[in-house]
């Protein structure tokens, strides 16, 4: 490898000088005026931090214009080709290059050269400007021109794509710079390093941490190779990674601080660990987030009703116990948490309350061998192996709405909803107003949220509710208060709102036992559900109902397995596939579907229908 001891050894030979073929040539000043002006200049090239680009050049051209013939002018002449540069004045620094072309050999010709690769490096010649700057490794004793140097190859190296000499280089830089300058040029190495891909930094610091006595590189070049691979860590969730970077025996983490913090937090998580652990439900749900905090308490209340839990004897019944876990709603999250859920041993993943984290959820279950059922339909269809759906797509129900709607010769509905629902025309279905969100707020205090009076006027006597059941509620109070008759019809997401006003009758979508007309519990035929709503005095919401019916299937699934925890990785593939033929081919009797389980098609089938609603 290209991070080898000889080539870290020659960068850092940069650091020290060396011999080189022709004899140097001294650039001096000719007169004490000369001397004074340039000695200004140098003094404020190397108190330069590099903020202003171009900052010298007018002192340099005037330098040049007062002072052509002096020694010192060369030297000038390819600050000031840096200067454009760094300006990005391009064109003016190959006319400034053209005159010193003739420049021997000394600092002065280094720095030329330098400049020369700069510009072969803009003109998109990297290979060229390494070959050129290659032969002044080691040989550099001006500490200035050192430094231009060691900065120059290192971006060089980078853009050759020569990455682990870059490494080298970068090694070379932070050894050679001066301690005026140290905060400076590690600065300019963390950007450096930032742009190295992720395996050419954990294999330059695993070289680094098991040949540490023979790479020689410095202390702070370990260090910020560490703290980049910590920020990677982090940022991904990485528990891997996390757990390398602070294993003691594989050699100094120098990770500290907030970071190192942070990384021990990763670490010892159960993202990354295999495990298979009994009969162990795992439960993702976005408990954190406003807008589905309500749908993921429904959700966990139905499935620990059909686990049977809390039981009064844990040790008792058949032990299928539950694990959870929160990705507050954020996508970046739902991986790390169902990591998270695997590293507990979870042989079935119940999880996804949306569209697109059905999407990621049924993709990383398929990736981990691990089953996984989605209580959303997913945005886009697919058949996979190790994903169970268990969600209903909303574009059924509004079709269901759609075609009840029609044959009872409705015109126009409005469209109240919490996600982008599909506009259905045409064919005989009723006209469907531009959708508004539930979210909407009051025109002017004191008026309806929703625009109740341009419904009207468009000759809208249906609003179609397709959100949370918060949000039909609202609509059926607003609605009461004008005193006009009405029909809101509501998806399985809202039928089982107990808001009720006078002069507005009620659609909904009904599937399986979902909504529970019925108020009282005793009223109920279904014992189960009847032994939920004495429980809980209340009717079991959609989400509950898909929460219990998810339980349901996961235990019949998992009851038959033994009760310890494993850690090998064949023995947990086996019991993995267990679970996922046994959740393929489980029934019990559900809330939500008059199936009895997923079948074949890895997809539950229900019968969806529109009713009428009691008043009550």
């Amino acid at each position: 490898m290209l991070f080898c001891a000889g080539l870290s050894c020659a960068a850092a030979q940069a650091c020290t000088g060396g011999s080189g073929e022709a004899r140097p040539v001294a650039s001096l000043a000719a007169t004490p005026e000369a001397t004074k002006a340039f000695a200004s200049i140098q003094k404020a090239w190397d108190a330069a931090d590099g903020s202003t680009p171009g900052a010298l050049r007018p002192q340099l051209e005037a330098f040049l214009a007062t002072y052509p013939k002096d020694g010192r002018a060369a030297l000038a002449g390819a600050y000031l080709v840096f200067e454009q540069t760094d300006a990005g004045d391009w064109a003016a620094a190959e006319r400034t290059l053209a005159t010193l072309r003739a420049v021997q050999p000394g600092p002065t010709r280094d720095a030329v050269t330098i400049a020369e690769a700069r510009v072969l490096r803009h003109e998109m010649q990297p290979d060229a400007a390494l070959d050129a700057l290659r032969p002044l490794v080691g040989k550099i004793v001006d500490s200035t021109v050192r430094e231009l140097f060691l900065e120059e190859i290192t971006r060089t190296a980078l853009e050759s794509r020569r990455d682990f000499e870059a490494v080298a280089y970068m090694d070379a830089w932070l050894r050679g710079v001066g301690e005026d300058k140290r905060e400076r040029a590690q600065a300019k190495v963390e950007a450096a390093l930032a742009k190295l891909p992720e395996p050419v930094l954990e294999q330059t610091f695993r070289a680094i941490r098991s040949n540490r006595s023979v790479l020689g590189y410095g202390a702070d070049t370990q260090r910020l190779i560490a703290e980049r691979l910590a920020a990677t860590a982090i940022t991904r969730g990485d528990p891997t990674l996390a757990r390398w970077l602070l294993d003691a025996d594989a050699g100094p983490s120098f990770v500290s601080g907030d970071a190192g913090v942070a990384l021990g937090e990763i670490a010892t998580s159960k993202r990354g660990l295999r495990s298979f652990a009994g009969r162990t439900v795992g439960l993702l749900l976005p408990t954190a987030s406003v807008d589905l905090r309500d749908e993921a308490a429904d959700v966990a209340r139905g499935v620990a009703w059909a686990l049977g839990l809390p039981r009064m004897d844990p040790s008792g019944g058949d032990l299928v116990h539950l694990v959870t876990r929160d990705d507050g709603g954020d996508p970046a999250r739902t991986e790390a948490a169902l990591e998270e859920l695997a590293g507990e041993g979870a042989g079935v993943i119940i999880a996804a309350l949306d569209g697109p984290t059905a999407e990621r959820t049924l993709a990383w279950g398929e990736a981990q061998q691990l089953t996984v059922v989605v209580l959303s339909a997913p945005e886009r269809a697919r058949v996979v192996d190790w994903g169970f759906v268990l969600g209903q797509s909303r574009d059924e129900e509004l079709s269901a709405i759609a075609d009840i709607l029609a044959a009872r010769g409705v015109a126009k509905a409005a469209v109240v909803g919490s996600a982008p629902t599909p506009i259905l025309e045409g064919r005989g279905f009723p006209l469907f107003l531009p959708q508004v969100a539930c979210d909407v707020e009051a025109q002017q205090a004191g008026e309806p949220r929703f625009p109740l009076a341009s419904w009207a006027k468009q000759g809208a006597r249906v609003v179609v509710v397709a959100g949370p059941v918060e949000c039909a509620r609202d609509v059926i109070r607003e609605l009461g208060a004008t005193g006009k008759p009405v029909t809101v019809a509501l998806t399985l997401d809202d039928g089982s709102t107990t808001a009720r006003a006078k002069g507005v009758s009620l659609l909904a979508v009904t599937a399986g036992l979902v909504p529970v007309v019925a108020a009282r519990a005793a009223d109920v035929v279904e014992p189960d559900v009847r032994a939920y709503m004495t429980q809980f005095g209340a009717r079991p919401s959609w989400w509950t109902a898909l929460g219990r019916d998810a339980g349901a299937l996961a235990r019949a699934a998992l009851v038959v397995l033994p009760l310890d925890t494993i850690a090998d990785p064949a023995v947990i593939a086996q019991r993995r596939a267990l679970v996922q033929f046994r959740v393929a081919t489980a029934t019990a009797p559900l809330w939500t579907t008059e199936a009895t389980g997923f079948g074949s098609a890895h997809a539950i089938k229900r019968k969806v229908r529109v009713i009428d609603l009691p008043a009550k």
